[in-house]
């Protein structure tokens, strides 16, 4: 009875070793997985932080292309005005010209 106590007590010994290697096994697995998602939540984190610099950006840009629409709105407008006035000069000056001509076609006759 006593070789068959210390038989099965070996037998535990070599399982008690057998389950604290799979016991570090598995820690070190566990370890390499934690590195893992810190590694993940990290990159997460950065492509968060991507993604909202980009929106801001954007609202920026945005904001950028509205205020130039208005900007070429108003050179527009004043392209126009100034387009405008300058037909009223050359036909003011025309008519002055064509004045001008009676002014001399009468007096020399």
């Amino acid at each position: 009875e006593l070789s068959t106590r210390q038989a099965s007590f070996e037998t535990l010994i070599e399982k008690e070793g057998a389950l604290r290697n799979e016991v570090g096994r598995l820690q070190s697995a566990l370890d390499q997985v934690t590195k893992e998602n810190e590694a993940l939540s990290s990159e997460s984190v950065s492509f968060k932080d991507a993604i909202e610099k980009n929106h801001r950006e954007k609202e920026d840009l945005d904001a950028k292309v509205k205020m130039l629409s208005e900007e070429k709105s108003t050179l527009l407008k004043s392209l126009e005005a100034s387009s405008v006035r300058n037909s009223d000069d050359k036909l003011r000056d025309e008519l002055e010209h064509l004045q001008s001509s009676l002014h001399d076609a009468i007096k020399e006759q």
